[in-house]
């Protein structure tokens, strides 16, 4: 058996009551973004971020940017990079495939704008809605009435809070057949998680 190629970039936070690390894990195979816990407790410095942007499959919340133990602007800039480096790999690892190619524009259009509705549809596999103002970013997920076609086995990404999976493609995108239709869906994710 050949050894798995891997990469894991680990990132400390500056809360004072985190004590274990963030971490991007990279394979052939998988993508696992983790961040740590964020704790019960308030702390008073801690960094007021005036947006928020939530992630729901099946109308069922499975990420919020609230769930971040952000602390400093420095761990503001850490969650960034771990997007970051999670889009981009997950872009090179699925390389073949119709890329998710969002709107480029110098600078963040819900700058300039008053809100931004997309709306994206795939016929018997999936339906994105995705909502921005200057203080949200909702992005909403329904799998349809799934597709015909055989299963194919897309590149695997989760996110996790601590030691809880609250994004999993493997579990909350199985209804979708075509690996190429979730690897739309999770550049999307990123992409919208980088640039909110």
């Amino acid at each position: 058996m050949e050894p798995e190629t891997s990469e894991t970039l680990l990132y400390s936070f500056d809360n004072p009551l985190v004590t274990e690390c963030g971490s991007v894990r990279i394979t052939d195979q998988k993508i696992t973004l983790q961040f740590p816990e964020h704790p019960s407790t308030h702390v008073k410095e801690s960094i007021k971020i005036g947006q928020n942007i939530n992630v729901f499959v099946e109308n069922m919340l499975h990420f919020s940017l609230q769930w971040v133990p952000i602390h400093t602007w420095s761990d503001f800039y850490r969650m960034r990079d771990m997007y970051e480096k999670c889009l981009q790999s997950f872009s090179y690892l699925t390389a073949g495939d119709s890329s998710f190619t969002p709107h480029t524009f110098l600078w963040n259009p819900v700058k300039w704008s008053t809100g931004i509705t997309t709306n994206f549809t795939k016929a018997q596999s999936f339906s994105i809605q995705c909502f921005e103002n200057s203080y949200e970013t909702c992005v909403q997920i329904l799998l349809l009435n799934g597709d015909n076609k055989e299963k194919e086995t897309p590149l695997h990404f989760q996110l996790c809070i601590g030691k809880n999976i609250v994004f999993c493609t493997k579990r909350d995108l199985n209804g979708i057949n075509q690996a190429e239709h979730v690897h739309f869906i999770v550049k999307f994710i990123l992409y919208k998680l980088i640039n909110y």
